[in-house]
C-alpha cells in the first residue's frame, strides 16, 4: 500500500500517516475487545458453557459498534483538529481529513472482522483466522488497489482499500464461523 501512497508525494505521505495514527487509536478498542472475547469464548467453550460463549459474541459486537459510533463520530466531526496534532502542513492536513472522512463510516467492518476472527480463535481455529486475514487484508486489498488504481489513479482508492480488506477478511472469517462453528455448536448451547 505504501508504494501507492508514496506516488502521491510527501503531502500525501504525511497526511495519510497522520490519519493512520488516528485510525490506530480507534482500532485499538476493536482489537482489545476481540482479544478479550477470544479468551472468554475459549474458557466457556472448554467449560461447555456454549450459551455464555454465544451470548458474548452479541455483547462484543454491540460494545464495538457503540464505541465506533461514539468515538468515530467525534473523530469524523473533528478530523481537522486531530490531524493537526500530527502535522501543520495544509496540504497534508487535507489528505488526512479526506482519509478519515472516507474510512470512519466504514469502520464497522473492522469491528466485525476483529470480533469474528477472535471468536473463531476462541473456538481453537487460529490457523483459519490467519488464512482469512491474509486473504482479505493483503490479497483482496492488493487486487482491489491494482484494479482501481489502473482504472483511476486516485488517492481515495487507497483510502477505500483499507475497508475493502477489512470487509473481505470479515466475510471470510464469518462464513467459516457460520458454516463450521455456529452450525455445529448452536444447538448444543442450551443443552450444556
Amino acid at each position: 500500500v505504501s508504494r501507492y501512497i508514496n506516488s502521491f508525494g510527501s503531502d500525501a505521505m504525511a497526511g495519510i500517516g497522520a490519519a493512520k495514527k488516528i485510525d490506530k487509536f480507534v482500532g485499538m478498542v476493536a482489537q482489545s475487545v476481540g482479544q478479550a472475547i477470544a479468551t472468554f469464548i475459549s474458557q466457556n467453550f472448554g467449560a461447555k458453557r456454549l450459551d455464555r460463549a454465544f451470548k458474548s459474541i452479541r455483547v462484543a459486537l454491540l460494545f464495538d459498534c457503540a464505541y465506533i459510533l461514539v468515538i468515530g463520530s467525534i473523530i469524523y466531526i473533528n478530523a481537522e483538529f486531530f490531524v493537526r496534532i500530527f502535522t501543520t502542513d495544509e496540504a497534508a492536513i487535507l489528505f488526512g481529513i479526506d482519509m478519515i472522512h472516507t474510512m470512519m463510516p466504514l469502520y464497522v467492518m473492522q469491528c466485525l472482522n476483529q470480533t469474528f476472527a477472535n471468536v473463531v480463535r476462541g473456538f481453537g481455529k487460529s490457523r483459519v483466522v490467519m488464512l482469512c486475514s491474509l486473504s482479505g487484508m493483503i490479497v483482496c486489498r492488493q487486487i482491489f488497489l491494482a484494479i482501481s488504481m489502473h482504472i483511476d489513479w486516485n488517492v481515495r482508492n487507497i483510502y477505500y482499500g483499507y475497508p475493502v480488506g477489512w470487509t473481505c477478511a470479515a466475510l471470510f472469517v464469518f462464513v467459516y464461523y457460520y458454516v463450521t462453528i455456529h452450525r455445529k455448536y448452536w444447538g448444543e448451547r442450551k443443552a450444556a
